[in-house]
């Protein structure tokens, strides 16, 4: 057989293969999303100053976290709802929880704007902690739709969601920015805006495919829904939490101990190279949840389908982002400026942790899918634990960024070679 022949064939099972397929639209629109911003840092990097993405990062590090709190985690029951009737009663519920916790998550920020501020060493924080339970409502209605949509195998749906949420959100801070509307948190403002519009969109689309489900629903049905799906808030809620609080712990740490700065240069570099996470891994990561339900439910587990991405998932790992490391600097350095070389050299020092991060989060819901969720949880209490020693012992003995990072990177990349052990050993459980 000709090489030419060989590789027809292949491209034809592919194209005959449904997994594949699924993965291949929600990559699309997926590397869409991102490939826009990316044009638009080096227009926003000159806009908005180091300080100005320091900011943003640390808003953009709590609102998540208030999501996840005022949703529950109940969105990952819609996943396992047994009828659209169940789905659509428990996206009702979520909404009304989320607004209920949400607004008493503002109040609480009136109270104690001014001493939050003062710990994280960032006094802009005072005024704009307010946009926190707006960005998290915008937050929690996306993540609703995206079970919504991987639920009911609507992946071409899920992708235009996934590029109208990333490109309203960089159309707005730039907008804002050109015109000079709001250039001090300008970027936070921005992302709100995107928020809004993009929320909007996905609902619309939502009813779109399914306004006779929601036209019927019960407010004594939606008020007690909750009580089939408890075992979200008692195990994903706290891992969920964990998992964001893991994700960004460091921006506090940076924040107090670096300055807004510092934290800019670590959150630009950490945001570009989370790009090529985000539209491969997270594609997959979608369209393995709904093939993996399928495996667990007809063989009892879903390991076969791990082993055969994880090895190909790892080679594009260790290739790709062994030539990030290499190209950060100079890449930054041409496309953002003078004035974020810094960010190229931290970079660097976090490719392994990123690389590692790719691989984990393509796979990360088999403990989901084989309902061993509170693995899941252990595994995020060592992984803050461990994270949490590494920032206190470096930024308590030494005042030197880099070793703060050094130790980061080493403390993360542990904990998600840990993972991908787990992952393997029960998703035969």
């Amino acid at each position: 057989m000709s090489i030419q022949t060989y590789y027809n064939n292949f491209i034809q099972r592919l194209k005959n293969n449904e997994f594949f397929r699924n993965i291949l639209v929600v990559t699309s629109g997926t590397a869409i999303a991102q490939f826009f911003p990316l044009m638009f840092y080096p227009i926003l990097a000159r806009i908005y100053s180091p300080d100005e993405f320091g900011l943003l990062a640390i808003i953009t590090s709590l609102a998540p976290i208030i999501a996840v709190i005022s949703s529950g985690s109940y969105e990952g029951g819609i996943l396992i709802s047994n009828s659209k009737k169940s789905s659509a009663n428990l996206a009702a519920y979520i909404l009304i929880r989320s607004l209920l916790l949400l607004v008493l998550f503002f109040t609480i920020f009136l109270f104690l704007n001014g001493k939050i501020s003062q710990i994280l060493n960032e006094p802009r924080l005072e005024y704009w902690i307010f946009s926190i339970p707006f960005i998290s409502f915008g937050m929690i209605i996306y993540s609703i739709c995206n079970e919504w949509s991987v639920k009911y195998k609507y992946f071409k749906n899920l992708s235009l969601n996934k590029a109208v949420y990333t490109i309203s959100n960089v159309m707005s801070k730039f907008l804002l920015g050109i015109l000079k509307i709001a250039q001090s948190g300008g970027l936070i403002l921005g992302d709100m805006i995107g928020k809004f519009i993009s929320s909007f969109f996905v609902i619309y689309q939502l009813f779109y495919f399914d306004k006779s489900t929601f036209k019927k629903l019960k407010l004594a049905e939606i008020s007690t829904i909750n009580k089939s799906y408890l075992d979200f808030p008692k195990y994903m809620l706290p891992d969920q939490i964990l998992s964001n609080v893991g994700g960004i712990i460091h921006v506090f740490f940076i924040t107090a101990f670096f300055g807004a700065e510092e934290l800019g240069y670590v959150a630009i570099v950490t945001s570009l190279l989370y790009m090529p996470i985000t539209v491969l891994s997270m594609a997959i990561k979608d369209v393995f949840r709904q093939r993996a339900i399928d495996d667990f439910k007809e063989y009892g587990n879903c390991r076969d389908l791990y082993v055969k991405l994880l090895f190909p998932i790892s080679l594009i790992a260790v290739f790709g982002f062994s030539i990030l490391y290499f190209a950060i600097p100079p890449v930054l350095l041409f496309f953002l400026g003078e004035q974020w070389i810094q960010a190229g050299i931290y970079g660097q020092i976090m490719i392994p942790l990123f690389c590692l991060s790719f691989i984990s989060m393509s796979l990360k819901d088999v403990f989901v899918v084989v309902e061993k969720m509170h693995i899941a949880l252990y595994w995020q209490i060592f992984f803050i634990f461990l994270l949490s020693l590494s920032l206190i012992i470096t930024t308590s003995m030494f005042s030197d960024i880099k070793i703060t990072l050094y130790a980061m990177t080493m403390a993360n990349s542990f904990s998600f070679l840990l993972y991908i052990l787990l992952s393997y050993v029960y998703a035969k459980p």
